[in-house]
């Protein structure tokens, strides 16, 4: 809601703007600025003005779970519970290039680096920080690694968390728009959730399944970005483009148990810890 103050009023001036001689909406990207200056020529209205955005979040959010989502009531659930949804309600423009981003994993999966490369751009013209996807089309396509590999990576993380400081110091001098302090963003809780869903989805996931193994492995991106969160809410959201991927992935480990009351055993127990979470 804190965010709609400013995007509100935005919009109701965007009909008004030069384009043609450099006028800009505050720090908008130019995706977002035409956006908003065409729903605003055609006289939208605010609330009316809302649900189209509303639909561009959920529309391609939606498609791609009704895609790819084994159990898609469970990926819908863990959407609402992990604080995507919540997100989508101030953060329009982030909310926006998300769910193109996640949208553009089919063409991951289909091996189209082209449009996939589109896709980010798109979305980066709505919020810049989707750039950080592009690391997600060879990310998805990682080999799965064995025990020993997996088990230095995750001391790797480790290390790096303790040395996140003078690390991240070093990343603000390089691109001074990032916050310098750090904030308080509950970034340790949500890395160790990050890191048991990855374990767990290592121990249980079919070897073989690469839809499995590529929603893990941008998990893994998700995981080195949230080690510098606690430093930065702008780090923390950048994370998001990433961590997204888990809506998929628990509903896929769950779904490939062969045992029945494993699976209803594992459905349980997410859940719940889905709703205590949010």
């Amino acid at each position: 809601r804190q965010d709609l103050v400013s995007y509100i009023p935005a919009f109701e001036v965007a009909g008004s703007l030069d384009l043609a001689r450099g006028a800009r909406l505050m720090n908008f990207d130019l995706g977002y600025l035409y956006f908003s200056r065409l729903f605003s020529v055609l006289g939208v209205s605010a609330q009316a003005y809302l649900g189209v955005v509303a639909a561009a979040i959920m529309v391609p959010i939606g498609e791609t779970i009704r895609r790819n989502s084994s159990t898609a009531w469970l990926s819908m659930l863990l959407y609402v519970a992990l604080g995507f949804f919540v997100f989508s309600f101030s953060g329009l423009r982030q909310a926006i290039a998300l769910a193109i981003c996640f949208f553009a994993l089919q063409y991951i999966q289909d091996k189209n680096p082209l449009w996939f490369m589109l896709a980010v751009l798109l979305a980066a013209t709505f919020h810049r920080s989707a750039l950080v996807f592009v690391f997600a089309y060879p990310l998805y396509h990682m080999k799965r690694l064995d025990a020993r590999r997996m088990s230095m990576l995750l001391a790797a993380l480790g290390l790096t968390y303790l040395a996140r400081e003078p690390i991240y110091a070093l990343g603000y001098r390089v691109y001074g728009s990032l916050s310098g302090a750090p904030e308080p963003t509950g970034a340790f809780g949500m890395l160790t959730g990050m890191a048991v869903v990855y374990v767990l989805s290592y121990m249980l996931g079919h070897r073989d399944d690469a839809p499995t193994r590529g929603y893990s492995n941008l998990l893994l991106g998700a995981m080195f970005l949230q080690v510098f969160a606690g430093q930065s809410n702008v780090v923390m959201r950048a994370g998001y483009y990433y961590f997204i991927a888990v809506v998929l992935l628990i509903p896929a480990v769950i779904s490939g148990q062969s045992d029945r009351r494993a699976r209803l055993l594992a459905t349980y127990v997410v859940c719940v810890a889905a709703v205590m979470y949010f």
